[in-house]
């Protein structure tokens, strides 16, 4: 505080140098003199409370991110903690809302329902109700019994939000802690499970979404080949790392006879299915 103090007043007393020296020049230039420009020279008191402040402003900043970094690993575990119990609260909302919308749909099916039997039922009756029309020629039975389904779109929207809901349970971000974490090292060192869908991401966006065996057929499994996560399709992931070879060899040979119509003797045949079979 005694600081800023002092580099206020410095500032203040510079202005004060700054408008003298306006006015001696005004003066001059009224007397018929040039005007000269003013030799200003940093002020070494004024430059030096801004570099003790620059200094006492970094130390405050790196002593604020450490204190924050001390707690980072904790605090972390609990936002983790709250997310998916947040994720969890809406799995169950969304499930409530799906019995309350078909309790809707069901509460009203039935009053329609309960409409129906009886005109079914009194011929002279029916004939009267679909007869009466409102003001205006408005047919007021028909237009209030027909054509509005809007809340069976509800139900099948809420069905279909439940379901995405429930298949991104998986919070990617919860597969990592920081460097501060007890548990860091050993997951670090731990192998990555193959069916964690991130890992799935990364491995279509290096490798590609069709199999990186067979080049055919839809890559939907991860598998390890030659220390690198590839995406290759179920029939691939299933055979032997010799029938993989062959099969990528027959891949090869396919690729070489399109390009230069040359058909070496096939080892492997790969069926427009993506099926493979000894040639």
């Amino acid at each position: 505080a005694d600081g800023l103090d002092t580099l206020l007043a410095s500032q203040a007393s510079q202005r004060q140098r700054h408008a003298a020296t306006v006015a001696t020049m005004a003066e001059g230039i009224a007397a018929g003199q040039p005007p000269k420009a003013p030799k200003t020279q940093p002020d070494p008191d004024t430059t030096a409370l801004y570099e003790a402040l620059e200094k006492n402003l970094r130390a405050a900043h790196e002593a604020d991110v450490d204190a924050h970094r001390e707690h980072w690993a904790e605090w972390r575990r609990g936002d983790v903690a709250r997310a998916e119990q947040a994720h969890g609260d809406l799995e169950v909302a969304l499930a409530a809302a799906l019995d309350a919308a078909r309790v809707v749909v069901a509460r009203r099916a039935a009053v329609l329902t309960l409409d129906h039997e009886m005109l079914a039922r009194d011929k002279a009756l029916r004939a009267q109700v679909e007869g009466e029309r409102r003001p205006n020629d408005v047919k007021w039975y028909f237009e209030t019994h027909i054509g509005d389904r809007r809340l069976d779109g509800i139900v099948e929207a809420l069905g279909d939000l439940a379901k995405s809901v429930a298949a991104s349970r998986e919070f990617a971000a919860a597969d990592w802690l920081p460097p501060e974490d007890a548990g860091h090292a050993e997951l670090l060192a731990t192998p990555v499970d193959a069916g964690s869908g991130w890992l799935h991401r990364m491995a279509q966006r290096e490798t590609g979404k069709s199999c990186s065996v067979c080049q055919r057929a839809p890559a939907a499994v991860p598998v390890v080949i030659e220390g690198k996560w590839w995406t290759v399709c179920p029939a691939c992931a299933e055979a032997q790392q010799s029938d993989r070879d062959a099969i990528l060899a027959e891949g090869e040979r396919q690729a070489k006879r399109v390009q230069h119509a040359v058909d070496p003797n096939a080892v492997y045949s790969i069926g427009a299915d993506g099926s493979h079979e000894p040639a």
